[in-house]
């Protein structure tokens, strides 16, 4: 199958589109929060953790279980958030098309 010029064009730009739409999602950065916030956790759109903040008030000695529970908690919302941010930014460049592993 031989591809006309125009239709090669629209290829490229979209391609191009994509890897700078994945560029920003990867260079942006998000922040999970649990128990109202008294536990924050930025990740990178890389999923690579930023920062975590821990409000002293949820430190219990005798209940560390419970704060184990709630960073993974954090981590989980930023984690989503990442994702759902990758699904609609990406998503545009495959409405419609039904591509096999392609996001």
């Amino acid at each position: 199958m031989i591809m006309n010029p125009m239709m090669m064009k629209k290829i490229q730009k979209m391609q191009k589109d994509m890897l700078k739409a994945q560029k920003d999602i990867e260079e942006s950065v998000f922040t999970g929060s649990a128990a109202g916030g008294m536990v924050t956790i930025e990740v990178k759109g890389t999923k690579e953790i930023n920062k975590v903040n821990i409000n002293p008030s949820v430190v219990d000695p005798e209940d560390v279980e419970m704060l184990e529970d709630v960073i993974l908690l954090a981590l989980n919302d930023a984690f989503r958030q990442v994702d759902e941010k990758t699904e609609s930014t990406m998503g545009q460049f495959t409405k419609g098309m039904n591509i096999p592993g392609l996001f």
